[in-house]
Parts: structure tokens; C-alpha cells; sequence
């Protein structure tokens, strides 16, 4: 998992066009009665349809603001990974980390994660403390295994690194335990196949 990120890349896609308000959709509606055909005049009850309509899609955007607030207070605290694709170098890069406040930029709530800010649409992985712990565990233990030579030419003077892996195996939760049999049984087996191998010394 990457830790590295472009929060001027996350905030710069995370601003919006401009929104029309209630005051330019009144100051436009008046000016097309002003210029309308008086020949074929709108009726009066076209124009309060097309106000009302604009009303409830502005209501509807409100609410869905409000609720994107609520969703981002909510992380608070929480660990998360953001996933941050950048408009200049088109590449993705992922921040991992706690979410410390939120803060509202142009009507957007903003993540805070390191004092750097990201877009609630950047947000790529919320999950609970446990989960990150053996994500950590998983990735130790696989470098680890990946760090001794082959099999072929193991000998004594490897065993405290393979005791290093069987202590870091053993201080494992049954949680972790289990997350690395589902996401590193290669590994697991090669651990396993390199004790056996230095017993045989």
C-alpha cells in the first residue's frame, strides 16, 4: 500500500462548477419574460413549473450536501485510505492514515488526514483498527519471507532470521492469523518449508 499522495491534486478535482442560485435563476426567468415572444406569450403556469422545478433539484443538492457532511464527520477518527488520481500526471497514489477533523471549502466537506486535505470522493477504504493491524502483520511477514534465500541453500546461519518469522507469527491474533491464510498461504508454506528444512541441519 503506497503513503504517498497530492492533496493540491485531490483538492482541484474535489471543486465544483459554479451553481446557479436562487437569485440568477430568478434574475434569467425574468429576463426571458422580458424577451419572450409576445406573439406566443409563456403562460404563467409554465413559468412557476419551471421555478418549482428548479427549487426541488436545488433542495435535492442541499440535501445531498448535508448528508455528505454528515458521512464525513462520521470518519472522524477513523483510519481510512484515500485514493488520489492526479489531473497533471494522470498517476494514482494512496494515503493511508487516521482522519483527524473535516472542514467545508466551498460548501464541500474536506478530510483531513496529516494536515492535508482530501475530497470525501477520494475515499477508497474505510475499515476497523483490527483489519489495518493484520494488513500490517501480513505485509511484515511476507517481506520477511521474501528477504531469505532459496531453499536450496539455507543453512544454520539463518535460523535467527526464520525464529524472527516464527515470533512474528506466533505474537499473531487469530484474526491476523487467519487474514494471512487467506492472503499469504505461499508464504505461509515457504515459513513452513524453511523450519522444516533447518531441523534437518
Amino acid at each position: 500500500m503506497q503513503t504517498t499522495t497530492t492533496s493540491s491534486d485531490s483538492l482541484s478535482s474535489s471543486k465544483s462548477n459554479s451553481v446557479v442560485d436562487s437569485d440568477t435563476f430568478l434574475t434569467l426567468l425574468v429576463a426571458e419574460m422580458q424577451n419572450q415572444d409576445p406573439l406566443e406569450p409563456t403562460s404563467n403556469t409554465e413559468w412557476v413549473s419551471q421555478y418549482a422545478t428548479f427549487t426541488q433539484v436545488q433542495q435535492i443538492s442541499e440535501m445531498a450536501d448535508s448528508m455528505d457532511l454528515v458521512r464525513a464527520n462520521n470518519l472522524i477518527g477513523k483510519e481510512v485510505v484515500m485514493k488520489v488520481t492526479s489531473t497533471s500526471t494522470g498517476e494514482t497514489s494512496y494515503k493511508r492514515g487516521v482522519v483527524d477533523y473535516v472542514v467545508v471549502e466551498e460548501g464541500k466537506p474536506l478530510l483531513v488526514i496529516d494536515e492535508a486535505k482530501y475530497s470525501l470522493s477520494d475515499l477508497d477504504t474505510v475499515a476497523s483498527e483490527e483489519y489495518f493491524n493484520a494488513y500490517d502483520k501480513y505485509t511484515e511477514f511476507s517481506s520477511k519471507v521474501a528477504a531469505l534465500p532459496s531453499l536450496k541453500v539455507i543453512d544454520k546461519s539463518y535460523q535467527n532470521a526464520v525464529q524472527d518469522i516464527m515470533d512474528l507469527y506466533n505474537s499473531m491474533s487469530d484474526y491476523e492469523k487467519n487474514y494471512l491464510k487467506t492472503y499469504a498461504a505461499g508464504d505461509i508454506a515457504s515459513y513452513e518449508a524453511y523450519v522444516a528444512q533447518l531441523k534437518k541441519l
